[in-house]
């Protein structure tokens, strides 16, 4: 049966997005709100598997001198542009098409949002791959 629940009361399981998806960020790009989410655990086996060249990349960075890494990064980032275009989209939801569409300065803002909740779970299946 429905409950009528009060504005100081949360409905229960109004928080379950943020327990499946912890990790957010909302920018603004072409007058809309995008939202980035970490990529959960079956989405996370899909990027995984996609993204096997770019992880591999990544990997190798590690292993560079600190001040190599920048460069390294940027170099798996653009030697697998097209994988890493469809993870960006998985992360906030859009199409690759979007995706694509962006301005220099709309992609580099998608960039940073995509890097700040997505970049741990790359780096964390790069370092597993050091292993």
């Amino acid at each position: 049966m429905a409950k009528i629940v009060s504005k100081n009361e949360k409905a229960e399981g109004a928080d379950d997005l943020d327990v499946l998806y912890p990790k957010t960020s909302t920018i603004s790009i072409k007058g809309e709100d995008v939202k980035f989410s970490e990529y959960g655990f079956y989405s996370g086996l899909v990027v995984r598997s996609a993204a096997k060249d770019f992880i591999q990349e990544l990997s190798l960075a590690l292993k560079c001198r600190e001040s190599e890494l920048p460069e390294m990064i940027n170099a798996a980032l653009e030697n697998n542009a097209r994988v890493v275009v469809e993870c960006v989209a998985l992360a906030c939801g859009k199409t690759s098409q979007w995706v694509m569409s962006l301005d220099e300065d709309e992609g580099r803002s998608v960039d940073k949002a995509w890097w700040e909740i997505c970049g741990p779970f790359f780096v964390r299946c790069a370092t597993r791959s050091l292993h």
